[in-house]
């Protein structure tokens, strides 16, 4: 009799008015026949708060798809002030009071959206409109809006196809148009976050605006670049130069850079170096930039000093100079400074050799572990080779092998 009692009241209690056909199809079940079958598996099977019975009267009271129970409750209480008993809320009660009273009186908000569809603290309803409704992307925009149930459905379902983007985080934050998140980024090492990066700035207060590294970066003015040699080359720019906003400085400099560009006189004034040669003969290069050259020459010259070796040097002043007039003039003027400077820099000479002779190649794989670097380019400074006299190439008529 107890086991009886038992089985009675672990039976789902059935709503005074029961669609069966619905719960039929909710349920899927081929035991479900006609409505005497439908109630036996409805009370054996739908008990309380179970996804199934949730379920039922969820689409017998039309509840919409993104009413979810706890966020409704907290709505409630912290929007509407509702008083709830302590303990939990039945869902079935839930949605009967939402349908009989809720949806009128107490609907669905912005704050309660925000949160079901985890919108991003940044969205705003107005600004996202009119972000997207003036672009080139209005008309799918248009009827993306006209098919949801709001704005925050179609950010929640498209934020792939209409971002918030870097465009929309400006106008939100009101920063200055030259921000770019990926150099800020760099620079201050923020997060991998773009909308982290942005609140960075903002409580910084655009300090980047008096970075000068960003602004070299975001203008792309080129790494060689040296004022003071700038102002050396074109003394007429150093006017243009003295601007009370950082960022008007550069926005001039850019445009000074293109009317008077780091040519191979401000080059020799940086460093000493004919940049031209050293694209033409070392890097054999001649469609990269001198910006790009001089990159080269520094890092050459970097790993040059830290991978010297003492005792393979020679001392220039060592060396017995072949006399101007045994040289023919054509070569010897027009290639002097440019040896002279392979000479001080005998990675950039090894570089130069390798692109102009196969035949050095050749030697320095066979003879990789007898080579002296410093016979090596001592002969070379020592004759002036001249590129243009060797005949056929013959690099073995100027004892390089």
């Amino acid at each position: 009799m107890n086991k009886q009692k038992a089985q009675v009241l672990s039976l789902a209690p059935l709503p005074q008015k029961f669609n069966w056909k619905l719960y039929q199809k909710i349920a899927n079940s081929s035991f479900i026949k006609n409505e005497e079958t439908a109630v036996i598996h409805f009370r054996k099977n739908a008990q309380l708060d179970s996804a199934l019975r949730n379920k039922y009267f969820r689409e017998h009271l039309h509840i919409p798809e993104e009413f979810d129970e706890e966020l409704y409750i907290e709505l409630l209480k912290n929007d509407y002030n509702i008083k709830m008993k302590s303990g939990s809320v039945s869902h079935e009660k839930l949605y009967m009071f939402y349908e009989t009273q809720g949806k009128k009186k107490y609907p669905l908000n912005d704050a309660y959206y925000k949160k079901f569809y985890k919108i991003p603290s940044e969205f705003n309803e107005e600004l996202y409109k009119s972000v997207y409704m003036f672009s080139n992307k209005k008309n799918e925009f248009n009827e993306k809006i006209n098919k949801a149930k709001n704005i925050y459905e179609v950010y929640h379902k498209y934020k792939t196809e209409f971002p918030i983007d870097d465009g929309y985080l400006k106008k939100f934050y009101n920063i200055p148009h030259i921000f770019d998140p990926n150099i800020y980024n760099k620079i201050y090492n923020v997060s991998s976050d773009t909308s982290e990066i942005y609140k960075h700035c903002v409580n910084n207060k655009n300090a980047f605006l008096n970075n000068e590294t960003y602004l070299r970066t975001y203008y792309a003015i080129p790494e060689s670049f040296n004022e003071k040699k700038y102002v050396e080359r074109y003394p007429d720019v150093e006017k243009f130069l003295h601007a009370r906003i950082l960022q008007e400085k550069y926005e001039t400099l850019v445009k000074l850079i293109l009317q008077k560009p780091l040519d191979a006189e401000y080059y020799k004034l940086l460093d000493g170096l004919n940049i031209k040669e050293y694209k033409e003969l070392v890097l054999n290069k001649t469609s990269i930039t001198n910006d790009e050259a001089y990159k080269i020459y520094k890092n050459n010259n970097t790993q040059q000093t830290k991978n010297t070796q003492p005792q393979l040097q020679v001392k220039r002043d060592t060396i017995e100079v072949v006399p101007l007039e045994t040289i023919h003039s054509n070569g010897e003027e027009k290639f002097k400074n440019f040896y002279n400077f392979l000479y001080d820099h005998p990675d950039s000479l090894h570089k130069y050799l390798q692109n102009k002779y196969e035949e050095v190649n050749v030697y320095l794989k066979e003879n990789k572990n007898k080579f002296k670097i410093d016979v090596y380019y001592e002969n070379f400074y020592t004759n002036y080779i001249d590129p243009s006299l060797i005949p056929n190439n013959n690099i073995t008529k100027y004892n390089f092998v």
